[in-house]
Formats: C-alpha cells, sequence, structure tokens
C-alpha cells in the first residue's frame, strides 16, 4: 500500500494514537536501499509518525495493489524491486513494523485461512526468530476466516 500522500510527496503528519488496526493485502514486497524504510513505505511512515503506538493489530489478506501503474512508476524511480511473497513476506512484513516503532507493546497479526497448518507452523517458527532487540512485544498471530 502507498499512500497518495507519499506518492505526490506530501509530508505525513505525526499521529497521537496508541492503537491501530490496519487492513491491507500483501501480494509483492519491495525493498528499498534504505533498510529503515525497507518494506511498504506508506506503513512504515505511518509507524514512523505514530511514536506513541503501544497495541498495532494487522489483518493481512491475500490482495492485490490498487493502482498499479502508480505504484510501479513510484518502486522504479526509488531504486526497488518486487518479490513475489511467500509465507517469508509474512516474516519480513512483521521485521518491518518491528523495525519502524519504537513504544510497540503488542503487534497481533490476523491471517486469512489460505495458509495450510504447515505455512502456519512455519510463520509461527520464522516470528521467533526476529531480531532479539524487540523482545518487549508480543506478537500474536492468528488466522481468520475470509468471508466470500
Amino acid at each position: 500500500v502507498l499512500s497518495i500522500a507519499e506518492l505526490r510527496g506530501v509530508p505525513f503528519p505525526m499521529l497521537k494514537i496508541t492503537a491501530l488496526t490496519l487492513e491491507t493485502g500483501i501480494i509483492r514486497f519491495f525493498v528499498p536501499n534504505n533498510v529503515e524504510l525497507r518494506g511498504v513505505p506508506g506503513i512504515a511512515k505511518l509507524l514512523q509518525n505514530s511514536p506513541e503506538l503501544k497495541k498495532l493489530t494487522l489483518h493481512l489478506e491475500e490482495g492485490t495493489i490498487v493502482n498499479v501503474k502508480e505504484t510501479y512508476t513510484y518502486v522504479d524511480s526509488q531504486g526497488m524491486k518486487f518479490e513475489v511473497a511467500p509465507i517469508k513476506l509474512i516474516a519480513l512484513f512483521i521485521e518491518l513494523v518491528l523495525g519502524n516503532t519504537k513504544t510497540l507493546e503488542t503487534l497481533v497479526v490476523s491471517l486469512d485461512d489460505k495458509l495450510d497448518a504447515n505455512q502456519f507452523e512455519e510463520l509461527l517458527q520464522m516470528a521467533q526468530t526476529l531480531p532479539q532487540d524487540h523482545n518487549n512485544v508480543s506478537i500474536v498471530i492468528n488466522k481468520h476466516k475470509v468471508l466470500v
């Protein structure tokens, strides 16, 4: 997810929030040269500009990029590359969140039910190997049914 503001160069405001729920689809992941902003720039900026955030709930579903042309133009201009999203993508996304928050205490990651038991177990194991500098963050990973 790239915000229109990010694409147009409008600065994000500082937010005084302690809890936030994001619903997003992740099908691709891009990696700019700046490790601080590795991942989805709009979400990274939102997290960086929420210095009092204590609880973040992510509803991650298989999704699509709404404005593909504008997104690719931005990605190309930033020297980023796309990779197809495996299970590791979700772990990298969690790492992105942890790397862009300083006060987070609880991270709830709610995934659609398309993961099989082996994939879910693999993700749980990956989450345990995340950088130890965020060991004070409680990470909860669960699955939810997608309503069609």
